[in-house]
C-alpha cells in the first residue's frame, strides 16, 4: 500500500508570502504613479493592469479565511508574473517582440520554479505492506439476539453491526478481518459488519466452544487475535472455560445486551468514539472527529469541548468548544475539530 502527498507544513497567519505580495502591489502602483507625474499615457487595459492585482491582493490579504497555502502559491506567480509583464512593455521602444518574449518566458520559468520555495512544500511518500495479521470476529446468532435492548432500538445483532462499523476502517488498516456468525444450526463467514444487519438470530442454543475451535481450524497464525461476540452464557458444553484454555489462545469478549432491558426513560450522554488522524504535523490544521452518544435527552444543548492535556492530564489553554443539538441514535453524532499542533 504507498500514497504520494504533496503538502505545504510552513503556513502562519501572515507569512512571507503575504509581504510578496504586498512588495508587488507597491511596485505596481509606483509604476503607475511615476507614469502619471511623467506624462506617460496610460490606456484602460494598462490601468487593469495595475489596479485589478492590486485589488485582487488587497481582498486576499485582509480576509483570513484566504489566506491559504494553495491561493497564495498561485496567486504569488500570476502576481509577479503580471509585475515582470508591466516591466517589459515598458521596453517596446528599446527591445524587439522577439527578445521581450523570450526574456518573459525565461522570467516566468524561474518564478515557477523559486515562488513555490517560499512555502517550502513537502513531498511525502509513504509505504506499507497489506495487513496481513488475522483478526477473527465471532458473532453469536442465538435467538435472543434477537431482542432489542431499548424499546422501538436496534435488535442486538443489529448493535453489533453498527459497534463494528465505526471502526471497521482501522481493523483493516492493522488486520486481516474475518466474520464468523455461529448458531446451533449453522455457519457462516461474512465479510462485512453490514451483512450482520440482514441476519436473522434463530439459534436454539449459544454454542461458544464450537464457534471457538472452527475459528481456530481457520486460523493457523500463532498472532491471530480472536473476538467473540454475544449475549450469553454458553449452553451447550459443559465446562466452556476448561475447553477455551486448552486451545491456549487468547479470546477476548464483547458482551452484548443486558440481563433486563435498559428503560427507555435513562438519561445518558457519554463519548463513544475519539478518531484523531493517522499523522499531525507541526503547524498544520488537523481533523479530530468524537462521536457523541445519548438517550433521553434529544433537542438538549450540550457542549463538547476539546483540549490539549499536560504530563498529569490536565487541561491546557483554552478549549475548542463545540454546540451539539442533541438526537438520540444508535450510531451517535459526530462532532468534528479543528487542530493546529503548536509544538511536537
Amino acid at each position: 500500500m504507498t500514497h504520494w502527498a504533496l503538502d505545504i507544513d510552513r503556513q502562519t497567519d501572515w507569512d512571507l508570502w503575504c509581504w510578496v505580495c504586498l512588495l508587488a502591489a507597491g511596485v505596481l502602483i509606483f509604476h503607475w504613479v511615476v507614469g502619471r507625474l511623467t506624462g506617460a499615457r496610460r490606456s484602460w487595459a494598462s490601468a487593469g493592469l495595475c489596479w485589478v492585482p492590486v485589488g485582487i491582493t488587497a481582498l486576499l490579504l485582509s480576509v483570513p479565511t484566504l489566506r491559504m497555502p494553495v491561493i497564495g502559491v498561485v496567486w504569488t506567480t500570476l502576481l509577479l508574473l503580471i509585475v515582470s509583464y508591466s516591466q517589459y512593455i515598458e521596453l517596446r521602444s528599446k527591445l524587439s517582440s522577439r527578445r521581450i518574449a523570450i526574456l518573459l518566458s525565461l522570467r516566468a520559468v524561474a518564478l515557477v520554479l523559486a515562488v513555490p520555495m517560499l512555502f517550502e512544500p513537502v513531498l511525502r511518500f509513504t509505504t506499507r505492506k497489506d495487513p496481513d495479521r488475522p483478526l477473527m470476529l465471532i458473532v453469536d446468532a442465538s435467538g435472543s439476539m434477537s431482542v432489542p435492548d431499548v424499546q422501538n432500538g436496534p435488535t442486538r445483532m443489529q448493535s453489533v453491526s453498527q459497534a463494528l462499523n465505526g471502526p471497521w476502517k482501522a481493523m483493516t488498516e492493522r488486520f486481516k478481518p474475518q466474520i464468523l456468525v455461529f448458531s446451533a444450526s449453522s455457519d457462516q463467514s461474512i465479510t462485512r459488519p453490514q451483512q450482520l444487519a440482514a441476519i436473522s438470530p434463530d439459534g436454539q442454543s449459544t454454542d461458544i466452544v464450537s464457534a471457538v475451535a472452527k475459528a481456530l481450524a481457520t486460523i493457523k497464525r500463532d498472532d491471530a487475535e480472536i473476538v467473540l461476540f454475544s449475549d450469553g452464557i454458553d449452553n451447550a458444553s459443559a465446562d466452556v472455560v476448561a475447553a477455551i484454555r486448552a486451545s491456549r489462545r487468547p479470546v477476548h469478549t464483547v458482551l452484548v445486551g443486558s440481563e433486563s432491558a435498559q428503560p427507555s426513560a435513562l438519561v445518558n450522554v457519554a463519548v463513544d468514539r475519539v478518531e484523531p488522524g493517522d499523522e499531525w504535523t507541526v503547524r498544520s490544521a488537523a481533523t479530530i472527529k468524537a462521536t457523541i452518544k445519548s438517550a433521553s435527552l434529544g433537542g438538549r444543548v450540550v457542549d463538547v469541548n476539546f483540549s490539549e492535556v499536560d504530563e498529569q492530564g490536565r487541561p491546557t489553554g483554552s478549549p475548542i468548544q463545540n454546540k451539539l443539538v442533541l438526537e438520540p441514535s444508535p450510531g451517535g453524532q459526530e462532532v468534528t475539530f479543528e487542530f493546529t499542533p503548536a509544538r511536537t
